[in-house]
């Protein structure tokens, strides 16, 4: 059984039942994140998320931690560029400690100002860690270009000043614009009765909002040319980060991109790795991966090389997509790429916490139930032509960002993006 409700405050409550498991996921989803955020306050969804676990009116952020682990259970939470979520995957009988805890946090956490400077310290080496990994400061830099005319360009964990910075006063008046009824959706997966769940989100949630409206916030589309982004780090590899454009969320596309996808770069007997890696050796480390936002969308490329062979590996790589334009895929790898994505969702049915997070974000995002028998008769539907509808959509070299984040180098990597006789 599966259902989705709304109450009249505008919360969501979405429930699938799932007679075959005694585990049970319980998210609460806020639809927000660094996307809403201003270049003032930009990091303080992350930083939210934090302090959420760091003490409530009626227990420490010692007691949030033990009162799960005693019974077995897990409690985590992360912040994306669109939504916040913090939930907990527990055996059903404890569904509502679990459902009581995530309330307390949601509406009682008192951000303390001991706390809040003990955790601004966190997210600092937090920053720092991000820092010492390359491929995350590609990924970062790619993203503020790409993005760079809307707010999307913003991290996640926000700059350090932002964060030395963040006030009692700015969460309250960040989350009283976000943090509503109409903006917060809470998912349930697990053998459990509807009653017993309706009964107990409305309790613990529906009843306790003082306000239902969200502050509505518009991300325009972003704009751009090619343009190369770069900074020099004493690494032994260069990383590079190509981005083009991509779907936006819900996009009708959207299952032929994932086919494509696997066909070129997602896996280990994808186009890339074989050509790249396993043929040229020019590379470790080869992949592709959409990213999908409400508004857009974008489908990046990353390389891992040595900085000598930066030229030779992206030139590789066009040649690719140039191969893939010219021909498009062959009817095996359209077989296997579907496959894969069948598979893939498949294994992800069975996971309690998986079909947590895919029903809160359907729900949140498109105000309806994610039907699984409509996503395989998708798959299933998709054709050849729609995957080279979706080559051609993506790879428009009119826009490409190229980021690099290594050993000093002269390489203009944005002329293998150039327009072509």
């Amino acid at each position: 059984m599966k259902k989705l409700y709304k109450f009249k405050n505008g919360l969501k409550l979405v429930y699938e039942r799932l007679p075959y498991v005694r585990s049970v996921a319980v998210g609460v989803l806020v639809n927000t994140g660094s996307g809403n955020e201003t270049a003032e306050n930009n990091g303080i969804s992350h930083f939210i998320e934090h302090m959420l676990f760091k003490g409530t009116a009626t227990k420490s952020a010692f007691e949030i931690a033990e009162s799960m682990e005693k019974i077995g259970a897990d409690i985590n939470a992360y912040t994306s560029k669109t939504n916040t979520c913090f939930y907990t995957v527990s055996i059903d009988e404890d569904f509502e400690k679990c459902a009581e805890l995530l309330s307390d946090m949601y509406f009682n956490s008192v951000f303390s100002e001991e706390e809040m400077a003990r955790e601004k310290g966190v997210v600092l080496e937090e920053i720092d860690m991000n820092e010492d990994d390359p491929s995350d400061v590609a990924a970062e830099i790619a993203a503020a270009k790409w993005f760079e005319t809307n707010s999307l360009s913003r991290p996640i964990l926000g700059g350090k000043s932002n964060v030395k910075s963040i006030s009692r006063e700015q969460i309250f008046e960040y989350m009283n614009d976000f943090y509503t009824a109409d903006n917060t959706t809470v998912s349930v997966c697990g053998n459990l009765p509807w009653k017993a769940v309706y009964d107990t989100i409305k309790k613990e949630f529906s009843d306790k909002f003082s306000k239902k409206t969200k502050k509505i916030v518009k991300i325009e589309q972003s704009v751009g040319t090619v343009a190369q982004v770069t900074k020099f780090k004493k690494t032994e590899q260069g990383n590079v980060l190509i981005v083009f454009k991509g779907l936006k969320e819900y996009d009708p596309d959207t299952v032929a991109l994932q086919i494509l996808n696997s066909v070129f770069g997602g896996t280990m007997s994808g186009r890339l790795f074989q050509e790249v890696r396993e043929k040229l050796g020019l590379a470790y480390s080869v992949y592709s991966y959409p990213s999908a936002y409400t508004e857009e969308g974008c489908y990046s490329v990353y390389i891992g090389t040595n900085s000598d062979n930066l030229d030779k590996a992206v030139g590789a790589v066009r040649r690719e997509i140039d191969k893939l334009k010219a021909e498009g895929i062959t009817e095996a790898e359209f077989s296997k790429g579907k496959a894969q994505l069948k598979s893939a969702f498949v294994f992800g049915q069975e996971s309690s916490s998986t079909l947590m997070r895919l029903n809160g974000r359907y729900a949140m995002g498109t105000g309806t139930l994610f039907d699984a028998e409509k996503r395989m008769n998708e798959i299933d539907a998709v054709t050849l032509d729609d995957v080279k509808r979706v080559i051609e959509r993506v790879f428009d070299f009119s826009r490409v960002v190229i980021s690099y984040v290594g050993p000093k180098t002269e390489v203009d990597l944005t002329k293998h993006f150039a327009p072509r006789d």
